[in-house]
């Protein structure tokens, strides 16, 4: 028996590869150019995974955003698609397990992505004419994997686990999330930013000043004549974000 694996769109982070012997791929396209009024139909006395809310905002992914919160807000065909894919894999699971993944995938990145990639398992594994158990039981131990799959005489466990990152790794992320929505926040209608080189230092500081001197920088142009000379000055330049633990 065979069955066409289910994919859905991810938000902007763009490719992610899950686990380890089983990965997933999962695609982005662009918003549609018109909003849409998005209502989630819920059949089950079950809180849904998204809110039941109109979303409009077609903006792409922000610095440091989470993937559920760009799901939760972003308008579009595609991500309306997305969540109503999530939504329905999400309903073939008991009530327990429905109320943990619907907790993870309302969490941090890590949390999300690990339950992403046990619900997409499970959806596959459900298409693919298999009996599915999830957290069985094992004789021996008091330990349970994450799915007991049988079908036609065949038991396969089956431990998903989605790739993580260091300590290290995650920090300096979050240091980079902070410059680039500190840009972001700036808020100039005159005038676009762009990065052309960024080094991290090991720990990063509150963004308020930073912020302060490219406005002030922003508001000393004109422009309708700026030009290369305009570059900051260099102490704007070499600012160095550093936030104190």
């Amino acid at each position: 028996m065979s069955a066409a694996l289910p994919s859905v769109g991810c938000s902007a982070t763009g490719w992610h590869q899950f686990g380890r012997s089983c990965a997933a791929r999962v695609f982005s396209e662009c918003c549609p150019l018109l909003a849409e009024v998005d209502r989630q139909t819920h059949p089950m006395n079950r809180a849904p995974i998204y809110d039941d809310r109109d979303r409009t905002d077609l903006s792409p992914q922000r610095n440091g955003e989470t993937s559920f919160a760009f799901f939760n807000r972003a308008g579009g065909s595609l991500w309306r698609h997305s969540r109503a894919l999530h939504q329905e894999w999400a309903d073939r699971l008991s009530d327990r397990e429905y109320a943990d993944v619907r907790a993870a995938l309302r969490s941090d990145n890590a949390q999300a992505r690990s339950a992403f990639l046990e619900l997409y398992l499970h959806e596959c594994l459900s298409r693919g004419g298999f009996e599915v158990t999830v957290h069985p039981d094992l004789p021996h131990t008091t330990r349970h994997p994450d799915f007991l799959a049988e079908r036609a005489g065949t038991r396969i466990y089956i431990e998903a686990i989605a790739p993580g990152t260091s300590k290290a790794e995650r920090s300096k992320a979050a240091r980079m999330n902070d410059l680039l929505a500190a840009l972001d926040q700036v808020g100039d209608d005159n005038f676009f930013l762009m990065t052309t080189s960024i080094v991290q230092g090991n720990n990063s500081a509150p963004a308020a000043s930073f912020r302060q001197g490219i406005r002030g920088w922003l508001e000393g142009l004109n422009p309708e004549t700026v030009d290369a000379k305009d570059w900051p000055a260099p102490h704007l330049r070499t600012k160095r974000l550093e936030r104190h633990s």
